[in-house]
């Protein structure tokens, strides 16, 4: 169950970027500010992400489990385009980007963590995790 805590608090940590994300989005938008929380966000997301493919492997026989890893692929596709407008270090197109794509990637992503866990939770009676990461 250490497994299942962990990347619960993984989700945590997660939804706390997401939320420092919004803000940037409605409020004030300072690049340099931004672009480190970004940056810090997908290092976190992808080593979140290698977390979850040593463990959900045991989850393969399930169709929700192809929806969710289907969800991967896209939030991944929202981030590329969100990196990319950040390269161009021009603020109303960055703008215009995390208004589209950066709203996108926030409700996709707590949409996939809300599915993950109630996947999680459903199947965590029937099968006998791994006791660590």
């Amino acid at each position: 169950m250490q497994t299942l805590q962990k990347i619960q608090q993984e989700h945590n940590k997660i939804i706390d970027y997401l939320d420092k994300i919004q803000q940037f989005i409605e409020g004030t938008f300072e690049y340099n500010e931004f672009y480190n929380l970004y940056k810090e966000f997908l290092t976190f997301l992808n080593n979140h992400e290698k977390n979850e493919s040593q463990f959900f492997p045991m989850f393969e026989e399930y169709s929700k489990f192809k929806e969710i890893h289907i969800d991967h692929k896209a939030i991944k596709g929202y981030n590329k385009v969100i990196a990319l407008a950040l390269e161009t270090h021009y603020e109303p197109y960055i703008k215009v980007t995390l208004e589209i794509d950066g709203k996108m990637l926030i409700r996709r992503l707590r949409e996939h963590i809300k599915k993950e866990e109630e996947f999680l939770k459903k199947t965590s009676e029937s099968i006998s995790y791994p006791k660590t990461l």
